[in-house]
């Protein structure tokens, strides 16, 4: 979830905004208590996964049929609703907003708790993020502070959490909440630990200037919810306390102000962990089928997007990063040079190398050498 400081698209809602206050605070905390987290940002980033050699087991991620009031509103009736909550989306197909948590298929136990807590209705942005995050679809969601933008996605993520298979010895967890500082990833971590004990599930903080040897056993024991600072959520992945093979529900709580700080390697370190289809399916289906049909004729994909794609007309690859190995790469450039209408259409495969990769280019002349390519 990102604050209001610079839009982008996704979901927006109107009003002050007062999270410069709320940063100041906490970076003075996170400064005085745990510098080490800070210097996270230097920090030697995480070995890459190689996930096309991972088999992951499927899971469910869509867990949101519209309420019959909401089902039925027309096009008019959602763009008012939406007017009427000060909520402007961008994206295909977005669900409607909800009007109330009844309409969200949350069981009793959930319930319970939202009554216990004294939540009447949906906030703004609430109301428009759970049918999207419900649905398993990826969410950007901007608003100003306390607007229940931490709620938005906990009940979500809870949701999703429960549905997945049990946790076993040497698992998981199966969400992870990256924030910027210590206290806002306390105050997620609270917000988190009240769902999901009801349902007797557990959640661990990972964050700097806490004792790491009590964050390891308590990862060691197994938790569902990881909410963690990007710098010491990667020691406890390199401490083998973290395993990631579980994830399917990411969150980066206030995304935007992790960039600023300078987290960006350590944000894009962590992801390289997780499986890539934690991510919404449908983007990389739309643009296949664009691909196919020839509505689009460039496609931009990596190695695990591109996996399993079978384009007879593709006539050129360009393959902008190598390959971790000789393998993959010709795994890549086996998608020219197809068994056409007329027998075998030719393609061709650039390949661009740096300075640093000698040692793939040498591989790579080899390879070429050996299956009778002029070198």
């Amino acid at each position: 979830m990102q604050s209001t400081k610079k839009p982008r698209t996704g979901l927006d809602l109107g009003g002050e905004d007062s999270d410069e206050e709320v940063y100041a605070i906490a970076k003075r905390i996170d400064n005085a208590d745990a510098p080490d987290d800070m210097a996270k940002k230097v920090m030697e980033v995480l070995a890459p996964v190689e996930h096309s050699t991972v088999q992951y087991e499927p899971f469910r991620r869509a867990f949101y049929t519209p309420y019959e009031d909401t089902a039925t509103l027309s096009e008019q009736g959602v763009k008012r609703l939406r007017g009427e909550l000060s909520v402007r989306v961008d994206g295909a197909d977005v669900p409607a907003p909800v009007r109330s948590f009844m309409h969200l298929g949350f069981d009793k136990k959930m319930l319970s708790m939202i009554m216990k807590l004294g939540l009447e209705a949906p906030t703004a942005i609430q109301a428009q993020a759970f049918p999207v995050a419900l649905t398993g679809r990826d969410l950007i969601g901007i608003a100003k502070t306390g607007s229940g933008k931490t709620l938005a996605f906990t009940l979500p993520m809870v949701r999703h959490v429960m549905d997945q298979r049990e946790l076993q010895r040497g698992e998981g967890p199966i969400a992870v909440v990256l924030a910027p500082t210590r206290e806002l990833a306390h105050q997620t971590y609270v917000q988190a630990k009240k769902f999901l004990g009801v349902y007797g599930a557990s959640c661990a903080a990972i964050y700097g200037g806490a004792g790491k040897w009590d964050q390891v056993q308590a990862l060691r024991k197994g938790v569902e919810v990881v909410v963690a600072t990007p710098g010491r959520l990667i020691e406890m992945i390199r401490k083998k306390a973290a395993p990631m093979s579980r994830v399917t529900f990411v969150v980066l709580d206030e995304a935007d102000r992790m960039f600023e700080m300078g987290f960006e390697a350590q944000l894009r370190s962590v992801l390289g962990q997780i499986r890539p289809d934690y991510k919404t399916q449908q983007e990389r289906s739309e643009a296949l089928a664009k691909f196919k049909s020839g509505e689009c004729r460039i496609l931009v994909a990596t190695d695990v997007a591109a996996r399993g794609l079978d384009v007879k007309d593709v006539k050129n690859v360009v393959n902008f990063d190598v390959a971790k190995n000789i393998d993959i790469h010709v795994h890549r450039i086996g998608r020219t040079g197809r068994m056409g209408h007329e027998g075998f259409e030719p393609g061709t495969a650039y390949t661009l190398v740096t300075r640093n990769e000698t040692q793939f280019a040498a591989q790579l002349v080899y390879n070429m050498d050996v299956s009778g390519q002029p070198v």
